[in-house]
């Protein structure tokens, strides 16, 4: 599984964003071509929320794959995902 976290410095941005969509469509075409899934979620930016929110809400990312369930409900029947196997990358254009 690959999650790509979407850029912004934390303080804007989302998934769909138009300015790291060819980015985007990339790491998400060569992921899909190999095999993994593929997952890009939105966050909580830090106005107006805290970081602590993000910090959450990244923990409730990593914990719905690695669920027991995860598999069983949300893949084709006979597949399952490797967990210790979760690739996480991201973009910030400040970088």
């Amino acid at each position: 599984m690959v999650i790509f976290i979407h850029g912004g410095g934390l303080v804007a941005g989302f998934r769909n964003e138009a300015s790291s969509a060819r980015f985007t469509d990339f790491v998400r075409d060569f992921a899909l071509s190999r095999g993994f899934l593929f997952i890009s979620p939105d966050h909580r930016l830090v106005w107006p929320s805290a970081g602590l929110d993000i910090i959450e809400d990244m923990k409730t990312l990593f914990a719905f794959p690695a669920d027991s369930s995860f598999s069983e409900t949300y893949l084709p029947s006979g597949v399952s995902l490797d967990t210790p196997r979760i690739a996480a990358l991201g973009v910030i254009a400040e970088a």
